[in-house]
């Protein structure tokens, strides 16, 4: 199953790179799109754990708004009061497949262009 390959790409990336990779924020999507908390999170074991906890019980959804997710992405909901507003990074661990929305590459990586820096 691709979600749990995801799962298992997320917790490598968070561990092998917690002397570099401070803190994170993770934003789940289908055809809806919900953080696992608003803000980030100190990338701790604890933290990863409670994570992946959190993504054991997701019910999985067959469709996929990319753009709905990528909107949110660029510019967090919470990013005004959580200090989310300075360069960070983004990182898509997805299938890819937008299966509902917008489908258009080009239109979904204009979505990109004006947000704030990533590094």
């Amino acid at each position: 199953m691709v979600f749990n390959s995801s799962l298992k790409i997320l917790r490598a990336i968070l561990e092998r790179n917690r002397d570099s990779l401070w803190g994170f924020a993770v934003l789940l999507f289908n055809i809806e799109h919900f953080w696992w908390r608003e803000g980030f999170a100190e990338n701790t074991p604890e933290n990863v754990k409670a994570l992946l906890a959190f993504c054991d019980g997701i019910a999985l959804e067959g469709a996929t708004d990319l753009r709905g997710a990528l909107a949110e992405a660029v510019s967090p909901r919470w990013s005004k009061t959580a200090g989310g507003d300075g360069p960070r990074d983004l990182f898509l661990l997805s299938d890819g497949a937008a299966t509902w929305g917008e489908r258009d590459s080009r239109a979904l990586a204009a979505l990109l262009k004006g947000a704030p820096p990533f590094v």
